[in-house]
């Protein structure tokens, strides 16, 4: 059993980075932004559902986490590129 569980969590973690890589910069931004708040326990009172959920299952995972935090950054820095 704890093999199966194991190999659930190998998947898991899989999946979620392979969803990580999909986001948009504006969406990786988003849940960005929420585990931004989930780390300094801020209110989640106006957060969507799924981005909610989105965040708190990126943050299960290290590599998911980097990615979004770094597709968030590339993003925030491209945006503020263009307002120039």
């Amino acid at each position: 059993m704890a093999n199966l569980h194991a190999e659930v969590e190998v998947l898991a973690r899989k999946l979620s980075l392979e969803r990580a890589n999909k986001l948009s910069g504006t969406q990786a931004l988003e849940i960005w932004r929420v585990m931004q708040l989930i780390a300094i326990k801020g209110s989640l009172d106006e957060v969507p559902g799924p981005v909610l959920e989105a965040a708190m299952t990126f943050n299960k995972y290290p590599e998911a986490r980097k990615l979004v935090s770094e597709k968030a950054l590339v993003y925030e820095r491209s945006s503020d590129t263009r307002r120039r």
